[in-house]
């Protein structure tokens, strides 16, 4: 069975924000002509070129990861996706970006350069490396990493920014929003900002960090933790990624329907609630969260510190019954709801998976 969900999420996710490893059914030795039809619609937008395309795979029993890749690696890929992520900007379709004019520099060879500026090794994201030295237009309706709707509440918070910018990044992968908040905030004339990321992975630990020199960012001088979001502090396991480039959708263990979530080994990793991280500061401009199917636990468990210092969230949503019960609570907290996508599913086989993640961008004008 193909995972859309984890596949989006190898990808750099097309809808939020999306990356992770595509997985099959461990009884399953090779691709079915399924998969073929399936990974040439998600990754090419068409069929197979004739059945005999579809049986040389089957038949050479390949491997579903083999298949995705050696599509990744077609120059029809790469050129579907410059097409899709350079295309014309629409001003009437997201407003703020217009006080951000687009970066009309020269790309770097190994980099995605976005319409910030804000370069991006192709290194951290399996699938990328064609587009090296790629500039991205605006991200309409949405970029490698992220959705017009993400995009729109992460630069809307720098917009309501005043001297100084304060950002967290949980479930930061490689800190792209953190990064993101830095370029657009010093666009701004905003000099000072404070950062801080959490992240389970090692790898991507040290992605983030390399990602902030890339940019002209001191890690050093920003809060760059190795550990995961949680309702409480602690400790909890994480898995060890084997291919920290094609997987970021690693979750600590839960049950969740449509989205398995289950941490196999021992990799264990401290656990940070939100009071603890919100500690150091008065007022906080902006808290990204992208925690796999935890957002509610994390958000519902910190009401308190959320309201008395956060100005705006933006939550990377993972399953219908977690948007509409985040709705809830934070409607109920006198939260204002400023933008609003649903995560989709379809079907796959005899199962509905997730294939595109979700985002809500909540307001909260007592700060």
């Amino acid at each position: 069975m193909l995972n859309i969900h984890r596949f989006r999420r190898a990808l750099g996710r097309v809808s939020r924000r999306t990356a992770a490893v595509i997985r099959r059914q461990p009884a399953t030795p090779g691709v079915s002509s399924n998969d073929v039809q399936q990974v040439y619609e998600m990754l090419l937008g068409r069929q197979p070129e004739s059945q005999a395309v579809v049986n040389e795979y089957v038949q050479a029993r390949v491997s579903l990861t083999y298949l995705i890749r050696e599509v990744m690696q077609s120059e029809e890929f790469a050129g579907r996706w410059r097409q899709r992520h350079a295309q014309p900007y629409r001003p009437t379709a997201t407003p703020v970006f217009e006080a951000f004019p687009a970066y009309t520099g020269p790309g770097k060879a190994g980099f995605i350069t976005d319409f910030l500026g804000t370069r991006t090794r192709t290194a951290y994201i399996r699938g990328t490396e064609r587009l090296s030295g790629h500039v991205e237009g605006y991200p309409i309706p949405g970029n490698f990493h992220g959705s017009t709707v993400e995009w729109t509440g992460v630069l809307n918070a720098v917009l309501d920014a005043h001297d100084q910018m304060v950002a967290v990044e949980l479930g930061a992968g490689w800190a792209p929003w953190l990064v993101s908040v830095a370029v657009a905030a010093t666009r701004r004339g905003i000099a000072k900002f404070q950062l801080v990321g959490v992240e389970g992975s090692a790898a991507h630990v040290e992605f983030m960090r390399q990602h902030f020199l890339d940019n002209g960012f001191d890690p050093g001088s920003h809060t760059l933790l190795h550990g995961v979001a949680a309702a409480t502090d602690g400790v909890t396991k994480f898995p060890e990624l084997a291919d920290p480039a094609g997987d970021y959708g690693g979750t600590v263990a839960a049950a969740t329907p449509f989205m398995p979530r289950v941490s196999a080994n021992k990799n264990v990793v401290p656990a940070y609630s939100l009071p603890t991280l919100l500690a150091p500061f008065e007022k906080v401009d902006l808290v990204h969260i992208d925690i796999q199917g935890s957002e509610l636990d994390v958000v519902a468990a910190s009401q308190k510190v959320l309201r008395q210092k956060v100005r705006r969230l933006v939550i990377g949503t993972h399953g219908r019954a977690i948007e509409q019960q985040l709705a809830e609570v934070m409607s109920q907290a006198g939260w204002e709801l400023e933008l609003d996508e649903a995560c989709r599913y379809r079907t796959q086989g005899k199962n509905i998976v997730m294939w595109a993640d979700g985002c809500q961008v909540w307001r909260n004008f007592k700060v």
